[in-house]
């Protein structure tokens, strides 16, 4: 069997046979896969509470011929306890990894996407002030890296660099970003704190003298309308 020693998110679970799981791993060197631990539903395994979601862990898999995947020892790196601690932190955590499940075929590498969302669970962690600007900023890279990107720094009709002076502020998903008031395109008109908001998301810069509440429904929006559904986690919780 070959070996592979991957840095992974654990994403979900479900039970196989009478004593394995199989667990969905977002992978920094090889992406989304389906991943069988034997044994591991057993009294006497040790290794159950190692893969709870949400877990980065370090990840020994030996690939079968066949080309299934099956995990031979792992090593938590960060269980993210301060977010499975705090009841509205947990929710924002599995939306994000609800919608990369959702949006990510397997075995396809997304490294600076495992790196964004490696991020914004940190953040989530460590600072959950910037909770809300976590999650915009993840939503935002997701939608750039899977080729849904909108632009936010200059307007997508004239390219006028984005400035906090423009008259009108508007925002077009299918045109693929912010409008100026200038340009004819129509739009959502948005003030200029949402479009202050927005910019600083797409620089990755927080601010901490706004609240990124509101900018925060409007991507959410936008996921539903690429995904053609709502997140299970949007359903059950609403707009985290």
């Amino acid at each position: 069997m070959k070996k592979h020693n991957l840095t992974c998110i654990v994403l979900k679970s479900f039970n196989y046979k009478d004593t394995d799981k199989i667990y969905t791993l977002f992978s920094e060197e090889r992406g989304k896969i389906s991943v069988t631990a034997k044994g591991v539903r057993k009294i006497t395994s040790k290794r159950a509470g190692s893969l709870d979601t949400l877990n980065l862990i370090h990840a020994s898999i030996s690939e079968a011929k066949s080309g299934q995947l099956y995990l031979s020892e792992l090593e938590v790196i960060d269980p993210f306890k301060n977010i499975k601690n705090a009841y509205d932190l947990s929710n924002k955590a599995y939306y994000l990894i609800e919608i990369v499940d959702k949006f990510l075929f397997d075995q396809q590498e997304h490294r600076n996407l495992f790196l964004a969302l490696l991020r914004s669970l940190s953040l989530l962690d460590k600072n959950p002030s910037t909770s809300d600007f976590s999650v915009c900023y993840f939503e935002l890279r997701i939608m750039e890296y899977l080729g849904y990107g909108i632009s936010l720094d200059k307007c997508v009709v004239c390219m006028k660099p984005y400035s906090d002076d423009w008259d009108v502020y508007k925002l077009n998903t299918s045109s693929g970003g912010l409008i100026c008031g200038s340009c004819s395109v129509s739009g959502l008109h948005i003030d200029l704190t949402k479009a202050r908001q927005l910019h600083s998301l797409a620089k990755g810069k927080y601010l901490s003298d706004v609240s990124y509440r509101a900018v925060g429904d409007l991507l959410k929006t936008y996921v539903r309308s690429v995904l053609d559904q709502n997140p299970k986690t949007l359903q059950i919780f609403g707009n985290v």
